[in-house]
């Protein structure tokens, strides 16, 4: 798992003694999270995204951390962007792209998180 450095903090996470589950840390600590799901498909007619979970107060994020080789974007605001490529699947002449998205935003003194994370795929031909 890849530590990503944000305006001079280490941000990492820590994985669940249980199957399936990770938190962020800052700086080695815990930090509150929110969590909100969606879906984005992205099609040859256009791009939809929808919630599929609203935000809630969690502890743990199921599955499992993003891995060293996920494409990391820290920008100006603090905010962080995780791509986990999934799968990828080919139906006829059809590649199917499957990521998850992580946004990660934090707050100025870095004791809470809001966490998007987006399934997406890509299906247009």
């Amino acid at each position: 798992m890849a530590d990503i450095v944000v305006d001079g903090r280490r941000v990492s996470t820590e994985v669940r003694d249980q199957p399936r589950g990770f938190r962020i840390l800052v700086d080695g600590h815990p930090v509150a999270m929110t969590l909100t799901r969606t879906e984005t498909i992205v099609g040859n007619i256009g791009t939809s995204t929808r919630q599929t979970h609203a935000p809630c107060r969690v502890d743990w994020l199921d599955g499992a951390p993003w891995p060293d080789d996920a494409l990391i974007n820290v920008y100006s605001d603090s905010t962080v962007h995780v791509g986990i490529q999934q799968k990828t699947g080919y139906v006829y002449n059809t590649a199917v792209w499957h990521w998850d998205h992580l946004r990660l935003a934090f707050d100025p003194a870095y004791t809470h998180v809001d966490v998007t994370w987006d399934d997406w795929a890509d299906v247009s031909t």
